[in-house]
């Protein structure tokens, strides 16, 4: 089931499976206990997305959280914090992301691997006529499934992003970085490809 998430006021939508990911987690347990309150049989579609978890926590951190427990990988926005994650990662007692942040400040990485986060692409998606993501960086960020048609990812670093089962029709991709991307099921009918240096 798909279930809805309000941390802070507001709403994030997930997969029961997503919060089940780390064993022992505070999501991990609320996954459980509100599986097992989920009836076994439902007799209509929307009941699918009725189920409902609340956090009394920052939202801004919250997205750095679930996108660990999408892609394992640690994935923030320019003006948020390690230490804001780090503190959500031990609230939520996410001991591989708490390892994560301590590897990220140890290796003094740069924090901005993403200009904009899943959920900011979502609503360019849906909002905008031009769906331009000309020249942005979406380090490893997870676009699985989502409709992207005719969206521009012209000279976008999009090193390690995730495109799999999304909607890429009439994408256009010229001079962008597509080093490590995953196209996995994607619909790239007359998408255009123009690699660098090709």
């Amino acid at each position: 089931p798909i279930i809805s998430i309000c941390v802070g006021g507001l709403e994030f939508k997930t997969l029961l499976s997503t919060l089940k990911k780390h064993e022992g987690s505070l999501l991990a347990d609320s996954a459980l206990s509100l599986q097992s309150s989920v009836p076994t049989t439902t007799s209509s579609p929307t009941s699918q997305e009725d189920h409902k978890l609340f956090f009394d926590r920052d939202p801004r951190y919250f997205c750095s959280v679930l996108n660990f427990l999408r892609t394992g990988k640690l994935i923030y926005d320019e003006g948020v914090s390690l230490d804001g994650i780090a503190e959500e990662a031990e609230y939520f007692r996410i001991e591989p992301l708490m390892n994560a942040v301590r590897t990220r400040r140890e290796h003094g990485a740069s924090s901005v691997t993403c200009d904009l986060s899943r959920e900011k692409v979502i609503w360019v998606a849906a909002n905008s006529d031009r769906r331009s993501f000309r020249g942005l960086r979406l380090r490893n960020l997870d676009m699985t499934k989502l409709d992207l048609m005719g969206a521009n990812f012209c000279k976008a670093d999009l090193y390690g992003a995730k495109f799999d089962e999304a909607d890429m029709i009439h994408a256009r991709f010229s001079d962008a970085n597509l080093e490590n991307v995953s196209f996995r099921g994607a619909n790239l009918a007359y998408t255009l490809f123009h690699l660098q240096g090709a």
